[in-house]
């Protein structure tokens, strides 16, 4: 793992200033790959990733052919989810209302994909035309949804979206950067437990790299969104991805 993901602080007029990280706000759930002691694996295989949250809502996996494995990408730590069955799922927690929901992803598709195809980041999606719960992508082959692939292959990217928990359709909901996010359904009815790598009922697959997903509940304020998305983008080397103008582009967020 980098440096960067050490919690390294900012030097400013010689003194080291500690560097903003969700630590400091309250967060709904919080899994980060870097993280090694959130991670239990045996021969690299991923049988739970704890929260980081305080709430205790881990996501886990007791069947060995069904567990994610702890890799890296471009020289950081990260959790593939396969294309067949991989997925780590919560006890109880199905995040609810409207959320402000951040992640560090990327697909590991080759493009073109084929009609079908849906590489599910995380989701609490209940089968039935109402479509309940959330979830969401970096890359659908169902051409006629205008869902549209938004991480390539081998490169991080750094997601932001406002989850409006009244909304029961299909929707790209809020600000996104520096890619489009899909967000589906509502965070309210009939959702399962959050599941990473599938969806929440166990449909579809996930081919994705994993390396952050922060839930905050209620939509952020401006600034404390920038916050998060200058602390994912520094953190993982992706500062660059950040839109012009952005008031951390040129350095990380700090206490």
């Amino acid at each position: 793992t980098s440096l960067r993901n050490r919690g390294f602080g900012s030097r400013v007029s010689g003194e080291t200033v500690p560097l903003w990280t969700p630590a400091d706000i309250t967060t709904d759930a919080w899994y980060d790959a870097a993280d090694a002691d959130t991670i239990t694996e045996s021969g690299g295989l991923v049988s739970q990733w704890d929260d980081k949250s305080g709430n205790n809502r881990d996501v886990s996996q007791g069947t060995g052919t069904k567990q994610p494995t702890l890799t890296t990408l471009n020289g950081d730590d990260a959790i593939l989810f396969d294309s067949a069955d991989d997925l780590l799922k919560a006890a109880s927690y199905s995040p609810s209302g409207n959320l402000s929901v951040y992640m560090v992803a990327a697909n590991n598709r080759t493009l073109p994909g084929v009609s079908g195809e849906i590489d599910v980041v995380l989701s609490t999606h209940s089968a039935g035309s109402a479509k309940p719960g959330m979830t969401f992508e970096t890359y659908t082959g169902f051409v006629t949804t205008a869902k549209r692939f938004f991480a390539s292959e081998g490169n991080g990217s750094v997601f932001s979206e406002y989850v409006d928990g009244s909304v029961n359709t299909d929707s790209e909901l809020g600000y996104q950067t520096p890619h489009v996010f899909d967000g589906i359904g509502n965070a309210t009815v009939g959702a399962n437990p959050l599941t990473i790598g599938k969806f929440g009922d166990d449909r579809f697959q996930g081919n994705n790299y994993t390396q952050e997903i922060v839930i905050v509940s209620g939509q952020d304020a401006t600034a404390d969104r920038q916050k998060m998305e200058g602390y994912l983008a520094w953190k993982w080397g992706l500062q660059a991805n950040l839109p012009s103008g952005h008031p951390y582009k040129n350095s990380a967020p700090v206490v």
